[in-house]
């Protein structure tokens, strides 16, 4: 995998960006995974920066494939306008997973962009998608 550099977001080829085509609408049922089994303060949660508009759930999943995250708990960052913003977050089975996944990762490529990885809380994780902006702060 390619480490991201300095500079520019990754964008890839300047002619592939059609707005309709990459600002799409996440699918129904893009919410935060809900258990007992963490307290809102535990960090087991990634948060990711700068995914593709036009990523997959399935892409995200095999980024993390090599750690324990929860299944199907990727979500997708929405902004007020309902679609895509390239934020997303995951949970992990716990706190070393999570801060592996984020270190291990971070700065590595999704497609023709590369992230950036931080741990965040459950509570955040939880607050994702809510009121205060679609991933811009939670964490």
């Amino acid at each position: 995998m390619q480490r991201g550099g300095r500079g520019g977001r990754g964008r890839g080829q300047q002619n592939s960006f059609t707005p309709h085509q990459n600002y799409q609408r996440p699918p129904p049922g893009n919410v935060p995974y809900q258990t007992s089994r963490f307290k809102e303060q535990d960090q087991v949660a990634v948060k990711i920066r700068g995914l593709p508009y036009q990523v997959r759930y399935e892409e995200i999943a095999d980024f993390f494939r090599d750690f324990r995250y929860i299944e199907k708990s990727a979500i997708l960052g929405v902004g007020g306008d309902g679609r895509k913003n390239g934020f997303g977050s995951i949970l992990f089975e716990d706190h070393e997973e999570a801060a592996g996944a984020a270190q291990k990762l971070d700065g590595l490529y999704v497609g023709e962009r590369y992230v950036e990885l931080s741990v965040i809380s459950y509570g955040d994780y939880l607050k994702f998608n809510g009121p205060s902006g679609g991933g811009f702060n939670s964490g």
